[in-house]
Parts: C-alpha cells; sequence; structure tokens
C-alpha cells in the first residue's frame, strides 16, 4: 500500500512540473481596440450639455420669474379695473334709481297739498312724468273718506305711449286696486320699496316699480297709508347704461333685482327665469361667496374657477340703497391673453437662443478638446504597448501639456511595470500549480473509505476532507495496525493554508509511527506529543482525536488531545456526544497522560468525528451551523458514506455563497454485523480483509 501511494505522489509531481515549464513567461499583448468614445460619454458632449442645461435653467428661471411678477401685476391691475368698472356702472345705476325715487318722493310730498280737485291731481302726475324723462308712468292711488268725510278718493295713472302721454282714469284701468299685491305690500310694509320686473299690460314692455305709501300732512311715519305713489322706469334704460361696458364675451355684467331675481346675466335664458339662489344651486357652485355677500347687502371681490375650468374675477356693488345688486366678472384668461402671447414670443426667442447657443459653444469645445482627445488616442497606442507612438503638446504651457508631459515621463515606468506584472502573474501561476500539486499531494496521502470484515463484523469507514484554502490543516487516517484492530485518527492543526498543511503531515507521521508502537491511544498521543514538539519554534500545535476499534466486538478506546468529542448515533436514530475529557493539543509541550474512554458500539450505531470547521462554517449573515444542525443532520440508516455525504451537502445549503471559514472534516465510522458473503471469515491473529464500500 505504501509503494502504490508513492509511486502515485511520484506521478502527480510529474504532471505538475511539466505544467510549470509550459507556463508563459509575460503577459500576452491585448488585442487592439480602435479607441471609440461614445458621443454621450465624450467629454466634449459633457461640457456641451452642462452649459447649455445651466443656459437653459437660467433663462427658465428668469423667465418664470418675469412671467410670475407679470402674471400678478396684471391680474391686481386687472381686479382694480373691475372694481372700478363696477362701482362706476353701481353708481350710474344708482343714479337712475335715485332720480326715479326723487320723483316718486315729491310726487307723494306734493299731492297732499294740491287738496283732491281731480285736475291739480293730474296735473301734479303729468309734471312728474314731464319733469323726469326716465319714467315712463306714474300712478297716484287716494282712498275714499281718507281727507275729509264724503269724499270719493281719487285713483288716476298716466303712462308714456311713444311721443304722447296717455292719463287712464279708474274706471279703465280695470282692476280693483285694493286687490292688487302691489297695493296690499305697500299698504301693510308702510315703506317705499322696489319691485321686480315686470311686463306692463298697457305699454308692453319691461319694467319695475317704485312704490310709496301715501300719509296725509302731519300724519307719524307709522301711520296707516291713505293711498299710494308709484312711478315706473323702463329696464331698457338700466340695460343702457350696461351696455356702455365693453363689449366682449370675457367681460360678463349682471344685474340682480332686490328679491334676488337675474334681471341681466350672460346667459339671456336666465333673465327674469330664474334667482340667483337657484343659479348657484344648479350649475354655479364657485359664486356661492356671491350670493352669501348678496344676501347680507355687502360688496364682495373675489377669484373663482368656473365649472368648465375658466378663472374669473368678480366684483358686486350695491346699487344705491335701493336693494338691487350689480355683479361685473371678468375672465383671467382674457387679462393674461397679452402676456401669454408675449411669454410664447420670449420661450421662441429663448430657445433659438439656445440652439445658437450649442453652435457657438460647439465650435469653442471642439477647439478646447481637440488635445484631450489626441493624448486619448495616444493613452490607446500606451494601452497596446505601442509605447513609441509619437506624443504632442508637450510644449504647451497649461494642463494639457503637463499631462503630455506625465505621459512622456511615465512611458519608461509603464513598460517596467507591465514587464513585472508579467513576471509576477507567471509567478502566481506557478505558484497555483504547485499549490494544486501541494493538494493533490496532501488528499493522496489520506486514506480512501474502507469496510473492514471479519467474521460477521463489517466496520464501514468513510471521511470527508475540504480545505478552505489550497492546502489546510485538517487531517484523518485510520489503518489495522492488528488484525481485527482499527486504529484513526481526526485533527485540526491551529493554523491553515501551506504551513498547516506542513504540520498536519509531520502530525500524521508521528501519530502512525506512535499508532504501530503503542496499543492504547493515550500513548499513542504521549508519545506524538514528544515528538512534535521538539523544535516547534513556529508554536504550532494540532487538536487530535485518536481511537482504536476492535471490528468483531465493536468495543472501542478513546483518547482526545484538545479535540471535540466525537458522535455516537444509535439505531433508534439518537445522537450525542459521547462524555469524552480532553487533554492538552498537541505540540505544545510533550505531555504524559491523557483521559481515556471505553466503551462497545453495537450493530447499528455510527462513530462520527468531526473539527470546529463543521459546527464553526458561517453563512451570509455570520451564524454559525452549530451542532444542534449537526445532529439533525444524522440518520441512523444511512452507511457511513451517506452519512459525511448528507452532512457536507447540509452545510452547503446553509453557508449558501458565502466563503469557508475553515476545513471541514468528517470521519464515519459504522458498524454492521451480517454475513460477510464472499468474504472468509479470519480470526484475531490473521490480518482482516478490506473492501471499498
Amino acid at each position: 500500500m505504501h509503494d502504490s501511494k508513492a509511486a502515485m505522489i511520484k506521478r502527480i509531481r510529474r504532471q505538475g512540473e511539466r505544467a510549470i515549464a509550459t507556463l508563459p513567461r509575460s503577459l500576452p499583448q491585448p488585442t487592439p481596440v480602435t479607441p471609440r468614445v461614445h458621443w454621450r460619454n465624450s467629454l466634449r458632449m459633457r461640457v456641451l450639455l452642462a452649459t447649455t442645461a445651466v443656459l437653459v435653467v437660467l433663462l427658465a428661471v428668469l423667465g418664470t420669474v418675469f412671467y410670475l411678477g407679470a402674471r400678478a401685476e396684471l391680474v391686481e391691475a386687472a381686479r382694480t379695473e373691475v372694481n372700478s368698472l363696477t362701482e362706476q356702472t353701481a353708481r350710474s345705476l344708482a343714479a337712475m334709481l335715485d332720480s326715479a325715487q326723487v320723483s316718486g318722493r315729491t310726487l307723494a310730498a306734493s299731492s297732499g297739498g294740491v287738496g283732491l280737485q281731480p285736475f291739480n291731481l293730474r296735473a301734479l302726475l303729468l309734471a312728474t312724468l314731464t319733469g323726469d324723462p326716465d319714467i315712463g308712468a306714474a300712478r297716484l292711488i287716494i282712498e275714499p273718506r281718507t281727507q275729509k268725510a264724503g269724499d270719493a278718493g281719487f285713483v288716476w295713472y298716466v303712462h308714456r305711449d311713444g311721443t304722447r302721454t296717455v292719463e287712464t282714469s279708474a274706471l279703465a284701468l280695470g282692476y280693483d286696486y285694493r286687490a292688487m299685491p302691489w297695493y296690499l305690500r305697500t299698504r301693510r310694509e308702510g315703506r317705499a320699496w322696489w319691485s321686480e320686473p315686470y311686463i306692463d299690460a298697457n305699454g308692453g314692455g319691461l319694467y319695475t316699480s317704485y312704490n310709496l305709501p301715501l300719509r296725509r300732512p302731519g300724519d307719524a311715519p307709522d301711520a296707516v297709508p291713505v293711498g299710494m305713489v308709484s312711478v315706473e322706469l323702463p329696464l331698457h334704460h338700466l340695460r343702457n347704461i350696461i351696455d356702455q361696458l365693453p363689449r366682449d364675451t370675457n367681460i360678463q355684467p349682471m344685474l340682480v333685482s332686490p328679491e334676488g331675481m337675474l334681471v341681466f346675466s350672460p346667459n339671456p335664458a336666465l333673465n327674469l327665469h330664474r334667482t340667483l339662489d337657484a343659479y348657484v344651486a344648479r350649475s354655479r357652485p364657485d359664486l356661492l361667496p356671491l350670493q352669501r355677500a348678496v344676501a347680507a347687502g355687502q360688496p364682495i371681490s373675489f377669484s373663482h374657477t368656473a365649472p368648465d375650468g375658466e378663472r374669473f374675477l368678480t366684483h358686486s356693488a350695491a346699487v344705491g340703497r335701493s336693494g338691487w345688486t350689480f355683479v361685473l366678472s371678468a375672465s383671467e384668461g382674457y387679462v393674461l391673453a397679452g402676456l401669454n402671447w408675449l411669454a410664447a414670443w420670449v420661450s421662441l426667442a429663448a430657445l433659438l437662443g439656445a440652439v445658437v447657443w450649442w453652435w457657438l459653444m460647439g465650435r469653442i469645445t471642439r477647439k478646447l478638446t481637440r488635445p484631450i482627445e489626441e493624448l486619448t488616442d495616444t493613452a490607446e497606442h500606451f494601452r497596446r504597448g505601442q509605447f513609441e507612438y509619437p506624443l504632442q503638446h508637450i510644449e504647451r504651457n497649461d494642463e494639457v501639456g503637463v499631462m503630455a508631459r506625465a505621459f512622456d515621463s511615465a512611458r519608461d515606468a509603464i513598460g517596467h511595470h507591465i514587464a513585472e506584472i508579467g513576471e509576477m502573474t507567471a509567478a502566481r501561476e506557478r505558484m497555483h500549480s504547485e499549490l494544486q500539486i501541494a493538494r493533490e499531494i496532501q488528499q493522496a496521502m489520506l486514506p480512501s473509505g474502507r469496510t473492514f470484515d471479519r467474521a460477521s463484523s463489517h466496520l464501514e469507514t468513510c471521511a470527508w476532507l475540504e480545505p478552505a484554502k489550497a492546502v489546510g490543516g485538517d487531517f484523518y487516517h485510520f489503518v489495522e495496525t492488528e488484525p481485527g484492530l482499527l486504529w484513526f485518527v481526526i485533527g485540526d492543526v491551529s493554523d491553515k493554508g501551506v504551513p498547516a498543511a506542513l504540520f498536519m503531515v509531520r502530525a500524521v507521521s508521528m501519530l502512525e509511527i506512535a499508532a504501530r508502537r503503542h496499543t492504547r491511544p493515550d500513548s499513542i498521543l504521549i508519545a506524538a506529543s514528544t515528538r512534535l514538539a521538539e523544535n516547534n519554534d513556529t508554536c504550532m500545535f494540532a487538536t487530535v482525536l485518536c481511537g482504536l476499534i476492535d471490528v468483531m466486538s465493536g468495543e472501542y478506546c478513546l483518547a482526545s488531545a484538545g479535540h471535540e468529542p466525537p458522535l455516537l448515533i444509535d439505531i433508534d436514530g439518537k445522537a450525542r456526544p459521547l462524555p469524552l475529557e480532553t487533554g492538552a493539543p498537541l505540540g505544545i509541550e510533550p505531555q504524559v497522560s491523557y483521559p481515556v474512554l471505553q466503551g462497545r458500539m453495537t450493530a447499528g450505531q455510527t462513530l462520527l468525528g468531526y473539527t470546529d470547521g463543521v459546527t464553526e462554517a458561517m453563512n451570509e449573515h455570520g451564524a454559525s451551523f452549530g451542532l444542534n444542525r449537526l445532529l439533525a443532520a444524522l440518520h441512523p440508516r444511512r452507511s457511513a458514506a451517506a452519512q459525511c455525504k448528507a452532512v457536507v451537502a447540509d452545510i452547503a445549503r446553509f453557508t449558501g455563497k458565502a466563503d469557508p471559514y475553515d476545513d471541514i472534516t468528517l470521519l464515519a465510522i459504522r458498524l454492521r454485523q451480517e454475513h460477510a458473503g464472499s468474504v472468509a471469515e479470519t480470526g484475531r491473529d490473521t490480518p482482516g480483509n478490506a473492501t471499498t464500500p
């Protein structure tokens, strides 16, 4: 067995030497690649984009600030203009209504001083119509028996009919004034009031009337009226005043009667057919502030957005003390139309300026970046190894010249470093090959899994060693030192890599020599500790689990030099660490004793030794595999080889892509008692047969 192992090691060494001899001595030359910088990554394009972006942002910020400032000024000016037009129109309307009110009050005051002579009263009515050309009609009612006993009263109505004046008596009126709502309200409230617009029965036009209670001279203000005076005002006079406003669909006047009726509005279909309250509730909720202000008799100025999205500036004003309200709305879009037109032209001019700026900066940056592009081309030739390529711009005194002179000074240094890198790469490849050879030699020194048969007893052995580096410090070994007596060992050197591998070779050799001279594991460890402590200037040490098992009886004897106790897996699936006390590791100083644990394996039991690399294997989150996961990975009915493979697979799943932290080593020994098949039964004094599982 030793001769075949030595021959295999020599064969591996010869293959490694041939591989080293064929390694390249320098780096291969890279394939020349024409330097092509994408336009998006070029320095010139970045300068162009940066400067143009700054210009565009600056223009956008200035334009936005200018637009917002001008917009605020225009809106405020428009608001002031709307308020002024509203107040001016309201004053004009109030002047006309006040004129009618003065005529009515004059008629009421004069009628009490001319007596009940019909001629005088008719002359007074005609004088009222003549004195105020805006009045379309006048009415005078004096109830009977209110001036003196037996008087018949007086009811007379005069109105304009074109260019002439028409008088109508009580009989010709055709109705009982005492049943009319306008008379009942005047008598009931005892105060002057403006009526809602109506169609006059005589003239057919739209009118509103100013109604006053008539009292006798000397009566108290709250005395019961003895009649009434009424003057009628054609609505077209009010319309004429409103029509003097600028004619534009973006300026919308509105006249609201004392009772809230829309007399004039932007939608003619609503005039005299809908109140302001109904208009707001059905289609214009944005006018709710106006509705509240009109109801409270207060003026209001506000901005609002119509249901179609158009923005308006609205102002309302009371028409004197008549109860009428005038409203004027102006579209913000109409107000800002000129500004928006100007902003569009300014934006177009700014865009044209940005294009001109782009063209100018392109020419400037092309001239500035051309030397850098030429230096880039030179650097590409240097990358190919063409260090004799001509270098330009060395004579310049700017940053480009400094860079060119730096390139010129770096030529020799770069070539020298590349040569050094080639030599280092070749050396690294040789070292890698040598480490691979050392790994194969190390693996070749370790025995393969075997089955030791003695009569009906079969002792399966299998081990698994996975170094964290090319070579490692973990080791195991097993050999039949006497017929039917299996010696095994598993250990872990304190370091990793090549030093640990060298110490491992020495430790295995010392342990195997001691195992062939001694029959107890503690004696083997004592002898090995003495030899390994000699000339150990590096102070390296190894933890070792050493044991002997009788193949026939299953009796075992174990000793530990600082190593983890092995696990015993029962046939019922229970796995537990054996209560093995431990001594000092090998290599520190010679030892004189080690604790020993004796026991007996029964059929189906498995003894599992392992190194700390198994329980301390870490995943990407820094968690360790641990003893509990190791116990959970074991199964009593697995063979020794299957047991090792299952544990290693669980460790691989747990660690995932994490780099290995330490060497992982397992040694499984399983006892089977059954007929050996074709293997002949042997005694204790003859060498046992060995088969590969």
